[in-house]
């Protein structure tokens, strides 16, 4: 993967944006020729900070700096809760899937970004817009509008 392969589609909906993005990012971690030499890489580069510093320069920032300008859109456009520093939540979103591939044996499949992405628009989606949260972990999909009493986001611990 090159870094213009770290560039957003825009389709007006970053749920699906960041899904398709981590995932085919996911796929190409975790197989090889990039998954093993990425791995690699960022292991030779805990003994040389020169390495380390060009690793997170040349690729992280950009990485984060793609996925801030996503989101950062989407909250533009009234998909996200507006007046939120999105900086962190991009450093989070991004920084989850390098763990899981760098430091985990747990998969980073659609199960994993999908919880990764209903817990961020758990916490940053605009209320006031509503969405389905994921529905590929079984069962029917929770809504909510944060509007209405009838249909409200689910209490920590449901569904």
């Amino acid at each position: 993967m090159w870094t213009s392969d770290l560039d957003y589609d825009d389709t007006g909906d970053v749920h699906a944006d960041l899904r398709e993005q981590f995932l085919r990012s996911s796929h190409v971690l975790s197989s090889p020729p990039i998954g093993p030499a990425y791995r690699a890489l960022i292991a030779e580069a805990q003994g040389d900070p020169a390495l380390r510093a060009a690793i997170h320069e040349r690729f992280l920032v950009t990485v984060e700096q793609s996925t801030l300008r996503r989101i950062t859109a989407a909250q533009d456009a009234g998909e996200l809760t507006p007046g939120v520093d999105l900086a962190f939540a991009a450093e989070v979103l991004c920084g989850t899937l390098y763990y899981r591939h760098l430091l985990s044996t747990r998969p980073v499949g659609e199960e994993a970004v999908d919880g990764l992405l209903d817990m961020f628009m758990a916490a940053y989606g605009d209320p006031a817009r509503g969405r389905l949260r994921s529905t590929t972990r079984g069962g029917p999909p929770a809504q909510y509008d944060g509007g209405d009493d009838d249909d409200q986001r689910p209490e920590q611990g449901e569904p």
